[in-house]
């Protein structure tokens, strides 16, 4: 998931204004219990972002969420004791000795997971509609140094998985059984390691670091 301009009003406002607009939503989510306001706030997160055009990017994180949010309730209930109302006793566990299933370790895993869950959504929105650059320049009077480090880092990600991808496909061309994946991640490190390397040199060249106030 990454962010790309797209003629819509939240991708317009400035990257405070989105900012405010994710993190207020992901902050209800961590303060309230309500269900229905958990419920809302993923309603709100999923509205807003297919008024921003970007329902495909949140589709992906719901499918990445939802095997978190489900296994945030299922097991929430097993680890935790608190509760008076039994309603499955498990008997003796393996690791966990004796346990039994109450309704409030129940209904509070579903809380967790659907908080769980809201806040991935918020955050996916975060990333699908608000501009890494002009939230990094926010920074910069702040810490220089700092911003443009984590400017050149977010811009070498994209550029790292394409030279994985062309590797990979340039050894399945070759004959012979397929590499394994350690052996692309290491010529992807090895290959990061030469880009910083003549990032930093660039930077050397064009005077960062060198000049006063």
């Amino acid at each position: 998931m990454g962010y790309r301009r797209r003629a819509s009003p939240l991708h317009a406002a400035r990257a405070a204004a989105g900012s405010a607009l994710c993190g207020a939503l992901a902050l209800t989510a961590l303060l309230f219990d309500d269900p229905l306001v958990l419920a809302a706030v993923v309603i709100a997160a999923l509205a807003a972002g297919v008024l921003a055009g970007v329902w495909p990017q949140l589709r992906r994180a719901l499918l990445f969420a939802l095997p978190f949010t489900i296994a945030i309730a299922l097991l929430n209930p097993l680890v935790t004791e608190q509760g008076v109302t039994v309603i499955w006793r498990l008997g003796e566990l393996p690791l966990l000795g004796d346990r039994d299933i109450t309704l409030e370790a129940t209904v509070y895993g579903l809380l967790l997971g659907l908080r769980a869950l809201a806040v991935i959504v918020c955050f996916a929105l975060f990333s699908a509609t608000v501009d890494p650059d002009e939230l990094l320049r926010l920074f910069r009077r702040v810490s220089f140094r700092s911003a443009l480090t984590a400017t050149l880092a977010t811009r070498m990600v994209p550029v790292l998985q394409r030279d994985g991808q062309r590797i990979a496909d340039g050894q399945r061309c070759r004959p012979g059984p397929p590499p394994s994946r350690l052996t692309l991640v290491r010529a992807v490190t090895a290959g990061a390691l030469d880009r910083a390397v003549e990032v930093a040199a660039a930077l050397e060249v064009r005077g960062y670091g060198a000049a006063r106030r």
